[in-house]
């Protein structure tokens, strides 16, 4: 699809350099004695596209008007997992740790799901196979008890839940005829730390893994000393993370500060602000974010979308529609970003037409030289 549009768009470039004559004669006709080295000046840098052009190459344009921006602070941060929302899985027997087939750091994985075995073959001590085996029997029991509650509506649904869940658990750490346990996680979430490696020895109780509920997590944002005037301001951020282009945001992903706007203690130089909010699916607790920071509101401000700025030279430019095919290039200031959107300081009024998709479709256009015939001088 790429390579027909590259087609078109170089059919499209050679017609714009003058092949259908015809035009190149009309455009000559028109108003050439009305203002003449007016129109030469206003037009020299004009880019051409047509109708179906614009079309083909999904350009889009939008008009500015002026609106509310708010103070941005750029910083580094990372995204942790809310304290509230980890278990540890821990050690039910002594033995040699043998991970579950895709268990790593970063993976999801379920309530009661099998986090590793402990093979206690050879280790001495009692038999943990006979523990669980009696604690298997009791969870039957005990689920059977609810469920006959449950089914004369004298038990809660969550009740039932929570029975099964423990079925489940204590089914787990049944291991066949093999002596030894399994340790499972008893929340579902990530896998953010694995505290052994496969094959270690552990002992009843050693920390296994950490296990995040990945619905919460935290966005700590670590803010330069300078800007401690800022601090208690600061009420949501944007933040992009390592692995990704997207931009996310605490506010839509119902987010709030949960860091006291009071107390701002500084460590080698920077202070922390936490954001908590929901994870839509797709943040792994634990990676590094670049974060913008969102303070207090001004208004009248004009706001583009990034995706409209070119950069050329450590010079940033856009390109004004001027009329249904002209287009030209205009060379703009900017001020602050919150990663989608920038402060245009200069380059710029109310009421001008800027492309904001395909921008670079505008920009090999004007290196072609497209530009009116009529508007030739020889």
């Amino acid at each position: 699809k790429l390579d027909k549009e590259h087609e078109n768009h170089d059919h499209d470039m050679a017609y714009l350099h003058g092949h259908d004559h015809e035009h190149d004669h009309e455009a000559e006709g028109h108003n050439h004695e009305s203002e003449k080295s007016e129109e030469h000046k206003e037009h020299s840098d004009e880019i051409v596209l047509h109708e179906h052009q614009i079309e083909e190459l999904g350009i889009k344009t939008i008009t500015i008007t002026p609106q509310k921006f708010r103070e941005v602070i750029e910083c580094g941060g990372e995204v942790l997992p809310s304290p509230s929302s980890q278990a540890v899985v821990a050690a039910k027997s002594d033995g040699i740790v043998h991970l579950s087939k895709g268990i790593v750091q970063g993976v999801k994985t379920s309530k009661g799901a099998a986090i590793c075995q402990i093979a206690t073959t050879g280790v001495s001590g009692g038999d943990p196979q006979n523990e669980a085996r009696i604690r298997l029997t009791a969870a039957e029991a005990e689920y059977s008890r609810i469920k006959k509650l449950y089914d004369s509506n004298l038990a809660t649904e969550k009740e039932l839940r929570d029975a099964e869940a423990a079925l489940a658990m204590a089914r787990n750490a049944v291991v066949g005829n093999n002596r030894g346990s399994v340790a499972v996680s008893p929340i579902a979430g990530v896998v953010s730390q694995l505290l052994v490696d496969n094959g270690a020895y552990v002992t009843v109780g050693t920390p296994i893994a950490v296990v995040c509920a990945d619905s919460r997590l935290t966005l700590r944002a670590f803010l330069p000393q300078t800007y401690y005037r800022n601090y208690p301001i600061i009420n949501a951020a944007k933040f992009r993370m390592g692995y990704s282009e997207e931009i996310f945001s605490t506010e839509s992903l119902k987010g709030r500060r949960v860091s006291d706007i009071s107390v701002s203690p500084v460590a080698n130089g920077y202070m922390s602000i936490d954001f908590e909010f929901d994870n839509n699916g797709s943040i792994v607790p634990g990676g590094f974010a670049e974060v913008f920071l969102l303070g207090a509101e001004r208004s009248n401000v004009i706001v583009l979308s990034k995706k409209a700025l070119i950069e050329e030279q450590s010079k940033y430019c856009v390109f004004v529609r001027l009329s249904e095919e002209h287009f030209a290039k205009r060379y703009v200031t900017i001020g602050a970003s919150d990663g989608e959107n920038v402060e245009i300081l200069s380059g710029l009024k109310s009421g001008d037409k800027v492309v904001v998709d395909g921008a670079i479709y505008v920009k090999m256009a004007a290196n072609t030289g497209a530009i009116p015939e009529g508007h030739h001088h020889h």
